[in-house]
C-alpha cells in the first residue's frame, strides 16, 4: 500500500517576500506540490523544485475558481498520491485563512497535517506603517474582524464593535464595506472623529498610509482610489506613527537588480539605511560548459596569473576544478588577480589569497593597476569571466603585448517571470541598482515590449562599472545615471546617499 505523504498548511505572511518563515521557507523548497492562494508575494514560487507541480487555488473577482470542498478533495488527493505538499497561504492559515476548514477535511480522511504559522497582515500591515495595534494607556487590546465574504456584513453587524474606546479594531478584506464600517461604527457610538488608517499593500514596496476619521473615511478611500488588499484600522492608535524617520534613507524605495547573490548582498547593505527594498534577482547565471573545457584543455602550465572578475568566476572555476583531472598541485605557479574585495573573500574560502586586488574595484583598474606593477613578470595572462564583459581588458593587455586569453566562462539572462514582478513594481521607485548591462537591457526591454511604464521620471539609476552606467545613460539619459564608485554593495549606498542631498 502507497505511503499517505503530508499536508503543510503554511502560513506565506502578509506580503513581503523577507517575512516569511525559515520553516515555511524550507518546506516549499522540499515541497512535491505546492497549492497556493493569491500571494502578494509571488516571488516566493520561484523558491520552489523545478520539478515541483505548482497548481493555483485562489480567488480572482469575476471568474471562476475552486470551491473549498474542491481545494480539500485536492489536498487529500494530493497526499494518498504520497506527495509532500505544501497549501501555501497568504498571511496565517488560520487568521480568515479557512485553514481550519482544510485542516478538518483532513483530519477526516485520516491525511497527516501540519500547521506552520505565518505573520498575519492583521498585524503587520499596520505595524509596517507605524501603527502598534495596542498601546499602553491607549488600546489594551485589539479585535480582527473580517469586513467580506457573507451577506450579512451590514450596519448593524459593524455597530457592535463600537463600545470599547480602548480597543483597536483590524478589518481585514474591508475596501469594499468602508461605508458599512463607518456608519455602523458611529450608529454604535463610536465617535465620528475616532482615527482611522488604510493601509494598502502592507509590507511591500507599493505599501501607502491613508489616514483619516471615521466621518471621512469613504470620501479619504474615493480620493485616494483605494484598492485590495488593504487593511482598515480604527481607534486612538490610528493616530499615532512609529515609523522612524531618522535613518540615512528612510522614505526612500531602492530597486536592486542582478543574480541572487549580487542582490542579497545589496539588499543587506540598503536595509541598514533604512530603505524600502524591491529585490529584482531576475537575472540568472548559465554557464558555458564548452568553454569551460577549453579553459582546461588549455591547461595552466604555462599561465602567470589567473584573471577573475566576479565571484561568480570564482565559484564557476573551482567548481569544474573539483570536477576535473587536476587537483591543487597543477596552480602552484598560478597567481591571482581579482576584481575587488568581494571577489577576494570567494577566492579566500576556496583556499587561495589573492595575489592582486586593485584599488578601485572594475575591470578597467584591474588591468591598468596590474600593467603598472607587474607588466616585467606577466608573461601569460587568462580571464575568467561573464560574456558581454568590458573589452577595455583585452585593450590593455594588447597594447602591453602581454599573451591574452579571454574565456568567458558564463553569461547571465533574465528570468521572464521574475523580472515580470519586478518591473510592474518598479514605477514607485526612486532608485534602481544595476550591476549589469544585461540586467540594464532585459529590463528596459521588457518594458518597451510589454508597455510598462516602469521608472517614473524622478527615478534614478546607481550602476557598478562604466559599460553599465554607459547602457544606461543610453536609456534614461545621463543626468539620471549615477557611477558607484567600486564594485561592492557599501559603494552603491553611498553612491545612492550622495545624490539625495
Amino acid at each position: 500500500m502507497k505511503k499517505i505523504g503530508t499536508v503543510y498548511l503554511v502560513g506565506a505572511g502578509p506580503g513581503a517576500d523577507d517575512l516569511i518563515t525559515l520553516r515555511a521557507l524550507s518546506l516549499l523548497k522540499s515541497a512535491d506540490v505546492v497549492i497556493y492562494d493569491n500571494l502578494s508575494s509571488a516571488s516566493l514560487l520561484f523558491e520552489c523544485r523545478e520539478d515541483c507541480e505548482k497548481i493555483f487555488a485562489g480567488k480572482i473577482a469575476g471568474h471562476k475558481c475552486n470551491s473549498q470542498d474542491e481545494i480539500n478533495a485536492l489536498l487529500c488527493q494530493k497526499a494518498k498520491e504520497g506527495k509532500m505538499v505544501v497549501r501555501l497561504k497568504g498571511g496565517d492559515p488560520f487568521v480568515f485563512g479557512r485553514g481550519g476548514e482544510e485542516a478538518a477535511a483532513l483530519e477526516k480522511e485520516g491525511v497527516p497535517y501540519c500547521v506552520v504559522p505565518g505573520v498575519t497582515s492583521a498585524i503587520s500591515a499596520a505595524e509596517s506603517e507605524g501603527i502598534p495595534v495596542t498601546h499602553r494607556n491607549v488600546a489594551r487590546s485589539f479585535r480582527v474582524i473580517t469586513a467580506h465574504g457573507s451577506s450579512c456584513l451590514d450596519e448593524a453587524y459593524f455597530s457592535q464593535f463600537a463600545k470599547n474606546e480602548e480597543e483597536t479594531l483590524v478589518f481585514l478584506m474591508g475596501v469594499s464595506s468602508l461605508e458599512n464600517i463607518s456608519k455602523g461604527l458611529i450608529a454604535g457610538g463610536m465617535k465620528s472623529d475616532t482615527p482611522c488608517s488604510i493601509v494598502e499593500s502592507g509590507t511591500t514596496i507599493k505599501s501607502r498610509r491613508i489616514d483619516a476619521t471615521l466621518e471621512t473615511l469613504v470620501l479619504r478611500a474615493k480620493e485616494e482610489c483605494v484598492s485590495s488588499p488593504a487593511v482598515v484600522v480604527v481607534g486612538k492608535t490610528a493616530a499615532l506613527n512609529f515609523k522612524s524617520s531618522a535613518f540615512s534613507l528612510s522614505g526612500k524605495k531602492i530597486g536592486i537588480t542582478g543574480t541572487s547573490q549580487i542582490v542579497e548582498k545589496q539588499r543587506k547593505a540598503f536595509f541598514e539605511t533604512g530603505a524600502q527594498i524591491l529585490s529584482g534577482a531576475f537575472m540568472k547565471i548559465n554557464v558555458d560548459e564548452k568553454v569551460i573545457e577549453d579553459v582546461f584543455r588549455f591547461g595552466f602550465s604555462d599561465v602567470d596569473w589567473i584573471f577573475f572578475t566576479s565571484s561568480s568566476a570564482v565559484n564557476l572555476f573551482f567548481d569544474a576544478f573539483e570536477a576535473s583531472e587536476y587537483d591543487l598541485r597543477s596552480l602552484f605557479d598560478v597567481k591571482f588577480a581579482v576584481v575587488g574585495g568581494e571577489t577576494a573573500k570567494t577566492l579566500r574560502k576556496r583556499g587561495f589569497k589573492a595575489d592582486f586586488v586593485p584599488k578601485n574595484a572594475n575591470s578597467e583598474s584591474l588591468s591598468k593597476e596590474f600593467v603598472q606593477k607587474f607588466e616585467k613578470n606577466a608573461k601569460n595572462v587568462i580571464a575568467l569571466r561573464a560574456e558581454g564583459g568590458s573589452k577595455e581588458m583585452n585593450a590593455i593587455f594588447e597594447a602591453e603585448n602581454i599573451q591574452f586569453k579571454d574565456f568567458c566562462i558564463y553569461r547571465t539572462k533574465a528570468d521572464s517571470d521574475l523580472l515580470s514582478l519586478f518591473a510592474k513594481s518598479s514605477d514607485v521607485l526612486d532608485f534602481v541598482a544595476f550591476s549589469s548591462s544585461s540586467a540594464v537591457r532585459a529590463f528596459f526591454d521588457y518594458c518597451r515590449e510589454t508597455k510598462i511604464d516602469g521608472l517614473k521620471e524622478s527615478a534614478k539609476a546607481v550602476c557598478i562599472g562604466k559599460a553599465t552606467f554607459e547602457t544606461c545613460a543610453k536609456e534614461i539619459g545621463e543626468k539620471r545615471c549615477i557611477l558607484a564608485k567600486n564594485c561592492t554593495a557599501e559603494s552603491m549606498v553611498d553612491a545612492v546617499l550622495q545624490n539625495i542631498f
